[in-house]
């Protein structure tokens, strides 16, 4: 897929991550893939090499880093508030035209034009913002880590109901002109009051109603989608739940959220079909990096192993364990 280099039409992303080391890369690679000119990653207390692959990436010009640690370890903030009022000051923003901010675990997937982000932009080329609805990705009934990729190992996600019963506009893709900076779901402190707002299927956001997680449009996925992999396999959601939220400190991560979001009704291989795409660019990079960004994942993978085993002698990581299978 052809990457835009116009200087006139940068998009920026932007995103906040912890422990990441085995997907970051697949991550960066498919953004680059599809459009983002410039991605931009906070980091805030990893184990894993999460950190060490960031810095690499940043060394080789492909994304600028920001280590987002507090200096007081014992303060309880949100670490993406803080990353994102940090990504509204920096220069990336200020020369980009368009700004999308995802969490690690969220991809952007365009269902129109060639697939990259200049055709979502063409097709709401009058919008301020596009809100872009969820589709929420189980485990495809995988219990255990493996060196996949998490696009090509997790096809099976929610139904499309009428109304849709998970879609909801929870992402944004905007104009940096019309706000001063990215939110978590929705950009923050706009530059005017009179806004265009579409959601993904292209309808004005007025014209659409939405209620909970429930939504009116017959279309949620018209024109994209954000591929959100919540739970990844049994394995990896220990991982999840140890870390925890990074936006609600207080939120527990256990059985009821696998519950409610481990969904597997209808297979959507949107992304699935793009694996051997997405693994020429991390053959591309890594190639590079003279193979360092390729040990570094394998490196995490091995470090989450270890882990992964340590959490499940522990016994009431071993009883989640064992409700989630």
């Amino acid at each position: 897929m052809k990457r835009s280099e116009s200087g006139d039409d940068r998009v920026m992303l932007v995103t906040t991550v912890k422990d990441e080391g085995p997907n970051i890369l697949e991550w960066v690679c498919y953004h680059r893939m599809i459009g983002f000119t410039d991605i931009v990653v906070f980091q805030n207390d990893s184990f894993d090499t999460t950190e060490r692959t960031l810095w690499t990436l940043q060394e080789m010009g492909v994304i600028r880093y920001f280590n987002n640690n507090f200096r007081k370890p014992w303060v309880r903030a949100n670490f993406q508030n803080r990353a994102y009022r940090r990504a509204g000051r920096l220069p990336e923003y200020a020369r980009a035209k368009w700004c999308m901010a995802l969490d690690g675990d969220e991809f952007l997937a365009v269902n129109t034009g060639q697939g990259q982000v200049q055709d979502l932009i063409g097709a709401v080329e009058d919008a301020d913002e596009v809100r872009l609805n969820w589709r929420i990705f189980g485990n495809s009934s995988l219990r255990r880590l493996d060196k996949r990729m998490v696009t090509e190992r997790f096809t099976m996600a929610n139904e499309i109901t009428l109304p849709a019963r998970y879609p909801m506009p929870v992402k944004t893709l905007f104009r940096t002109a019309s706000y001063q900076l990215p939110g978590i779901h929705m950009p923050k402190r706009a530059t005017s009051g009179d806004r265009v707002i579409r959601n993904g299927s292209g309808r004005l956001i007025q014209d659409v109603t939405v209620r909970g997680f429930q939504v009116s449009d017959p279309e949620p996925y018209g024109l994209a989608q954000i591929n959100h992999y919540m739970v990844k396999d049994s394995d990896s959601f220990l991982m999840k739940s140890a870390r925890g939220s990074s936006s609600h400190p207080d939120r527990a991560i256990a059985l009821d959220y696998w519950k409610r979001r481990n969904v597997n009704r209808e297979e959507d291989t949107t992304l699935a079909h793009l694996a051997d795409a997405i693994r020429d660019e991390v053959r591309g990079l890594n190639d590079a990096s003279g193979g360092i960004l390729v040990r570094l994942r394998h490196r995490a993978l091995r470090s989450w192993r270890q882990r992964i085993f340590d959490m499940k002698e522990q016994p009431a990581m071993r009883g989640l364990w064992e409700q989630l299978v």
